[in-house]
């Protein structure tokens, strides 16, 4: 058998591990989790260095620019649906989520609770997705500091990727597959040190597979 260590972006989670999706699987398997405060995805460890990096990223005039020509829509929306916080238009993020879920689950765009018959239209949706396809690109291969950043945000994960994949090709594993449930900021960073030059968001159910032979 191959050995692979797989990453997954999964609305399941521990779901796509069960029996009937694993072929060959026998007893039982084991699931853990990073304790909270030294978790090596997610951004789950206190780190100044890459928030200050990130903040130096989104001061570019070339962001501002990003920020300025989709204005009118992201105050819009932020009328829609009465968020106007920073969370919610500092980047398209949230937005982009909301409407992806929604479209991939065959379920209608979402509309004003205080206003039925104002809703978010198919073309203002892949606007945001539009939008948040130029933020992973820049973030992850385009600005001047993407490897620095790759670093700081998904170096100590990509780390222990490499030493697992380094112990079974030296022998020292007996491990045949590893899969990791992340975050589409996980997947991101991943495929940008990978050197893909073309990134999209990643969608519900994106998933990396690297394997041994």
């Amino acid at each position: 058998m191959v050995p692979i260590q797989f990453l997954g972006l999964d609305p399941g989670y521990g779901g796509w591990c069960s029996p009937g999706n694993l072929a060959r699987l026998s007893g039982s398997l084991p699931l853990h989790q990073q304790a909270s405060s030294i978790d090596s995805v997610d951004q789950g460890f206190p780190c100044p260095a890459r928030s200050k990096l990130l903040s130096d990223i989104q001061s570019t005039d070339e962001w501002n620019e990003h920020l300025a020509v989709s204005q009118k829509l992201r105050n819009r929306l932020a009328t829609l649906f009465d968020a106007n916080t920073t969370s919610w238009m500092s980047t398209a993020d949230h937005f982009a989520d909301n409407f992806q879920a929604r479209l991939c689950n065959g379920y209608e765009l979402p509309c004003s609770r205080s206003d039925e018959s104002s809703c978010v239209t198919l073309d203002e949706a892949y606007e945001i997705f539009r939008a948040g396809d130029w933020e992973y690109n820049y973030w992850w291969r385009r600005n001047e500091n993407a490897k620095r950043y790759i670093q700081l945000v998904e170096g100590l994960f990509i780390g222990e990727i490499i030493r697992r994949l380094e112990a079974i090709e030296q022998g020292q594993s007996p491990l045949l597959y590893s899969h990791n449930f992340i975050h589409d900021g996980d997947i991101g960073p991943i495929l940008g040190a990978l050197g893909i030059k073309a990134l999209r968001w990643p969608g519900m159910g994106s998933n990396v597979a690297f394997e041994i032979w």
